[in-house]
């Protein structure tokens, strides 16, 4: 299966976030390599919950820079970060429980909602943080 590749597109020109999102792009990928190759399975564990870790790493990061920045629609973005991180939560415990796991159904999941999310949402942040009297980024 194709590694699910960074893009250009995908830079929101705000540098922590652009790193983090980087970092992600990496993790899915890692997780994907370990599902498909059918890795010990307390492996894909461990790689899921390190996902999880970050992932909420990057979106309390994320959001930190959007209180500064007085971003408007904050709290419609937190709750997309939370629906997200459920997700991956309830895969998880569902790995857990040693329930059906679709390494397939997930990696869509994952690649599908950070390619949306990014160039629909966090292109939202990117062109107010762009603006000239802020002058700020992230980093």
């Amino acid at each position: 299966m194709a590694q699910f590749q960074w893009q250009d597109s995908f830079n929101t020109g705000i540098t922590v976030v652009d790193t983090q999102h980087r970092k992600l792009v990496g993790m899915i990928n890692l997780l994907d390599r370990t599902a498909v190759t059918r890795a010990p399975e307390g492996t894909l564990k461990d790689v899921l919950v390190s996902l999880v870790a970050y992932t909420r790493e990057h979106f309390a990061d994320e959001e930190r820079y959007m209180e500064q920045i007085g971003y408007a629609h904050l709290e419609q973005h937190r709750a997309l970060h939370r629906g997200f991180t459920n997700k991956i939560v309830a895969v998880l415990i569902d790995l857990k429980e040693e329930k059906n796991f679709d390494p397939q159904e997930l990696r869509t999941f994952l690649t599908s909602w950070f390619i949306r999310h990014i160039l629909t949402e966090d292109k939202k942040l990117a062109a107010l943080a762009a603006r000239p009297e802020l002058n700020t980024d992230a980093s």
